[in-house]
Parts: structure tokens; sequence; C-alpha cells
């Protein structure tokens, strides 16, 4: 049912009780013409009883999942679930008083059992809701000998009234409200970790509140994930993110920034680094770190940072997203490599060259110069790029 809506789940159970009440039909058709072809009767008794646990047991399973937010668009539901599950309960007794009665007339046609724990939920369903029909019906669940495992044993069906439901959110909605204020108090200058929390807390405290507010929102996020009711509050505040958490305005203006810059997988010494628009600017030391101040609030929407350096014919400028920025910052440079060959005619290597560059251009270019002296010493080139 999580894929259905309600009218859709109701619809199918429908169509399993016309189904049934068809195969009944026929099979009462059949047994009145006094057929004496036993074939007939043992395969209309077989589509009968197949229709009659396909109903019966989709019908159980509606009341298993009527807990669900999905399936309580109103608490007339339950009272009309309620009144099925008594109607269901009178046909469940003539059905097999039905099956009781082929038995004895019919001695070589083979009838069907019914489990010790049959039909135990619509029993507890009733014995929750309607008590004192549940007593009349147990009653009448034995004479048929029919068993009462749910009208013995204790199920709670869980149902929030609307009052509590009130109640609930509004508590839970403040509660998280103020422990959030309460962080941001604390917590000037949150990490990228911490400005998740306070997005998750928040959004939880938006679904509490959405709950007791009447009506029904349904949000749907990249064709991914579909919610309705304070589930979709949820999902709009978690994944639109209506409040940036991260702009540092609560920070000093100036604050540490550090990183390290890597060319492929190993620290890179001497890269100028500058940020354009903070007009700052500092150098990689021996182990590829760099630290200087910063002045956060004059970051826009993105932090661009222009590195350079000269020997690796490295330049680029990086963008870091405000929303996701940290004091850590790690520039990976993408390292481009070569290493070219030469043979003479008897096929011996006679020069190896290795070349390494942040530019791909320029390792193209040192492909080109070496094939073509290669050619003009009359030599066999090969290479292998990486």
């Amino acid at each position: 049912m999580a894929n259905k809506s309600i009218s859709e789940f109701e619809y199918e159970i429908s169509e399993a009780r016309k189904k049934f009440r068809t195969q009944e039909s026929n099979f009462l058709d059949t047994i009145k013409s006094n057929s004496s072809d036993e074939n007939i009767i043992q395969t209309q008794l077989n589509k009968l009883h197949e229709s009659a646990v396909d109903f019966f047991s989709l019908f159980e399973r509606s009341i298993n999942e009527y807990s669900f937010l999905k399936y309580f668009v109103n608490r007339n539901i339950r009272k009309d679930k309620l009144d099925q599950s008594i109607g269901n309960s009178e046909t469940i007794i003539k059905y097999w008083e039905l099956i009781e009665l082929i038995k004895l007339k019919r001695n070589n046609i083979i009838t069907p059992t019914v489990t010790t724990r049959a039909y135990s939920t619509i029993q507890s369903f009733v014995k929750e809701f309607d008590p004192i029909e549940a007593k009349a019906l147990k009653l009448k669940f034995e004479k048929t000998k029919l068993p009462t495992y749910g009208f013995t044993n204790q199920r709670t069906f869980i149902d929030m009234t609307r009052k509590q439901q009130i109640k609930f959110g509004a508590i839970t909605g403040l509660i998280l409200l103020l422990i959030l204020l309460a962080i941001a108090l604390i917590v000037r200058c949150p990490t990228n970790f911490q400005n998740n929390i306070f997005i998750i807390v928040l959004a939880l405290a938006g679904a509490a509140f959405a709950a007791i507010i009447p009506g029904l929102i349904e949000v749907k996020y990249r064709q991914m994930i579909t919610a309705t009711g304070a589930l979709a509050v949820f999902v709009i505040i978690f994944f639109m993110k209506p409040t940036q958490l991260s702009n540092y305005t609560n920070c000093p203006n100036e604050n540490n920034i550090s990183g390290t810059i890597y060319f492929g997988n190993t620290p890179a010494e001497n890269i100028d680094i500058s940020f354009p628009k903070q007009k700052k600017s500092t150098r990689s030391d021996n182990f590829g770190g760099f630290k200087l101040l910063l002045d956060f609030t004059s970051i826009e929407d993105n932090l661009s940072i222009y590195v350079k350096n000269k020997e690796l014919s490295l330049d680029t400028i990086y963008t870091f997203e405000k929303s996701k920025l940290s004091k850590s910052l790690d520039i990976k440079i993408k390292k481009h490599c070569v290493k070219c060959t030469q043979k003479d005619s008897t096929g011996t290597i006679v020069n190896v060259k290795e070349k390494c560059s942040a530019n791909p251009k320029l390792i193209t270019d040192y492909i080109n110069g070496f094939k073509k002296a290669s050619i003009e010493q009359g030599r066999t080139f090969e290479y292998i790029r990486e």
C-alpha cells in the first residue's frame, strides 16, 4: 500500500469482494443444479476458496496498515473500516457454514480448513473499537467452530486523536526550535557538520508544527521523493534550505583559514595562492600547507582561489560554494604526466624522459616535441601518458 492512494487500495478491496461474491454465486448455482459431477463441484469450490482468501487477506492487510498517516485522511475512515469489519465477520461465518454443509452432503469433496489464527486482525480490530459487538461475534465464531484468537488476545491499534496531534506537534516543534535557538546563540561560527545538524533540527521542528495545521500538502522532489503532510514540510526545509545557516555573519570579521595544496596525491610546495576579491595572498610551505586571515563576511555566494606555479605551468582558479565552505580547505591539482622513450635501429632504449605538469596542453606539446626530435635523429618513439 506504500505506493497506493487510499482510493486505489479501497478499489482493490472492492474488486476482490466482487470476485468473491461472483465465485460464491457460481458455486451455489452449481450446488442447486444437483450436479453429480464432483469434479465440477470441486473446481468451483477451489475457485471460491481462493477468492475468499484473497478478499479477506487483502481486507486484513488494510487494517494492519491502518496506522499509516497516508491512510488517515480523516477519522471517518476508521468508522467505515469498523463497519466493514463487522459485516465481513458475518460473511466469514456464513462462508464457513456453507463449507461445513458441503462437507456433510458431499463426502468425496475435499473442503478447505481454517488455521488457528485466521481472521485475528479483523477480530482484534472489532474488539478494540466495539467491544460489545466483539463479544456477540465471538459467540458466533465459537458456535461455527471458527478460531477466536483475535477476540481473546490483546492487541492495541494506536490512533492519535486530532487533539493529541495538535498537542504533540506544538510541544515537539517548540522544544526543537528552542534547542536550535540555544545552539545558535552558543555556537557563533558553526562548521559544515554543525550547519547540517541545524538544518535537520529545523526541518523536524517545521514538520512537527505542520502536523497541527489542517490541510494536505504534497511535494515531489527530483522524481525520487514524494511526500505529503508533515513529511512534505520536512522535505521542503531539508532539501530547499529556505534559510542559510552557514554565512558566518556571527563570526568575527577576520578568521584563520588554512588548507593543503596537492599536486596529484603529493603535497605541493611553493604554490602561489591568492584570494582576488579579498586581496589576500600566501604561498604553500614545504608540506603544501597554507594559512592566512580572511574576512568571511566579504564572501558572497562563492569563494574564488587563484593558484599559480611557473614550474608546474599552473594558472587556475578554484571556486568553493559559501554554503559548503569550511575553515580548512584541500585543493587538489590534477597531475598530468607522460613517459617518453626513444629506441635505436636495434630496438635498444637510448633515451627516457618523464614530464609532469598541471597543464594537459603542455604535456601534449612535450610529446609532439619529443616525437619530432626522435624522427630527426632516426629513432623510434613511444610514450605512456598518465
